[in-house]
C-alpha cells in the first residue's frame, strides 16, 4: 500500500463478484451463479435502506463464507452510501452503519477476504435488478421481457444485449455488470 495516499500498488483483481440489493420488504444477492433472497422481519423492515443494503452484504458474505474464504471480493450495490462506507472503511456519520461496518471488517478479516465495492447506478439496472418480491427467480428477472425482445425484431435483430449475464443472454454477444470469472 502507498501509505500516504492509501492506494494499492497492485491492481485489485476480484475472484468473486457479489451483487446485493435490498428494499424494506426483501433482500437478494447474486454471487456468480448462486442466488439467495429473503424477507426482512417486521423489526428489520423499519431500518433505513442503507442499513438494509449493508446488512444484506454482511448476511451474504456470512452465508457464502466457505466459498469466499481467502478471496478478492467485489461487492456491487445501487446504494452509493453503502459503497462509500465499504471503500472508505466506515465513517462517524451513522452509528448504526458504523456498527455494521465493524461487523463487516471483523468478518472479512477472519475469512481473509480482500473486499472492494462498486456502485451500480439504478439507470444501469433497469433490466438487472435483484428480486423485489418474494419467490422471484433472480436470473429470470434479469432478462428482457419476451414481448420487449419480440418488438426488437420488428426493426432488426439485436446483436448485443446490454443488460445480460452469461446465464440469460438472448443474442450471442452481451455486456454484463457481472464479469465472467
Amino acid at each position: 500500500m502507498n501509505v500516504y495516499s492509501g492506494v494499492p500498488l497492485e491492481p485489485f483483481l476480484p475472484t468473486h463478484h457479489l451483487v446485493v440489493d435490498a428494499s424494506t420488504v426483501v433482500l437478494g444477492e447474486l454471487l456468480e451463479s448462486h442466488q439467495t433472497s429473503g424477507r426482512w422481519s417486521a423489526t428489520e423492515s423499519t431500518l433505513h435502506i442503507s442499513n438494509l443494503e449493508f446488512k444484506t452484504a454482511n448476511l451474504e458474505i456470512s452465508h457464502w463464507a466457505k466459498l469466499l474464504r481467502s478471496s478478492q471480493l467485489m461487492i456491487q450495490s445501487d446504494n452509493a452510501s453503502v459503497v462509500w462506507y465499504f471503500n472508505k472503511m466506515g465513517s462517524t456519520q451513522s452509528a448504526s452503519l458504523l456498527a455494521l461496518m465493524m461487523d463487516f471488517f471483523q468478518m472479512i478479516d477472519a475469512l481473509i477476504i480482500n473486499a472492494r465495492a462498486r456502485h451500480i447506478p439504478r439507470s444501469n439496472q433497469s433490466h438487472s435488478r435483484l428480486p423485489v418480491s418474494s419467490g422471484s427467480n433472480i436470473l429470470d428477472r434479469m432478462a428482457l421481457h419476451p414481448k420487449t425482445f419480440k418488438i426488437c425484431h420488428l426493426y432488426d435483430s439485436p446483436e448485443v444485449d446490454l443488460f445480460a449475464t452469461r446465464f440469460n443472454t438472448t443474442p450471442p454477444r452481451f455486456i454484463s455488470l457481472i464479469p465472467i470469472v
